[in-house]
């Protein structure tokens, strides 16, 4: 269960990543044009630019994953993966589009999942190995935990997904923001 939680987490969570890193890249040029009048160091503004550079890159490599692991399985399964978590495509129009019943287009989800998973795990990203390399991307733990939540049944409220959206959304900015300035 936990490696088809991580393939929902993180496909749900691609077409995030560019806008993080562009907001990541805004905040590296606020930072620069500010660094005179800003009151730190600097050598505090040089490190605070460098934890947001590795967060950036961070980012990137999550995306890079997640597209490294969607070539690596059929374009088929890829196509169902994209509709459903990345243009969030509804149940009923995913039907329509690949002219299959609704059931069918179930089976269609999970199975393209568990390959999804699959594909993870052989380039070694297990879940255990994906828990301690997004261990700091508060965001994704976030959104992974919810999706536990409602895996397991638990009461959520009714648009999860699109509250879902906007809350992890949210603490990524904010932990973007957050990165502290280091003082040496």
């Amino acid at each position: 269960m936990e490696e088809k939680i991580w393939s929902k987490t993180l496909l749900t969570c691609y077409d995030s990543l560019e806008k993080i890193a562009n907001a990541i890249d805004n905040l590296v040029v606020t930072n620069c044009v500010n660094s005179a009048s800003n009151g730190h160091s600097i050598l505090q503004n040089a490190n605070r630019v460098i934890d947001l550079m590795e967060r950036k890159k961070k980012i990137v490599n999550i995306k890079v994953l997640i597209e490294d692991v969607l070539s690596f399985i059929e374009p088929k399964h890829t196509r169902v993966l994209i509709l459903k978590y990345v243009d969030r495509v509804k149940s009923e129009d995913m039907a329509k589009v690949l002219n299959v019943s609704l059931r069918t287009l179930f089976r269609k989800i999970n199975r393209s999942l568990e390959l999804f998973a699959e594909a993870l795990i052989k380039k070694g990203y297990s879940p255990e190995v994906l828990s301690l390399w997004l261990e700091n991307e508060g965001w994704i733990k976030e959104l992974y935990n919810a999706l536990i939540k409602k895996e397991l049944g638990q009461e959520i409220k009714e648009n999860a997904e699109k509250n879902l959206d906007v809350n992890y959304l949210s603490l990524a900015f904010k932990s973007i923001k957050a990165v502290p300035y280091r003082a040496f």
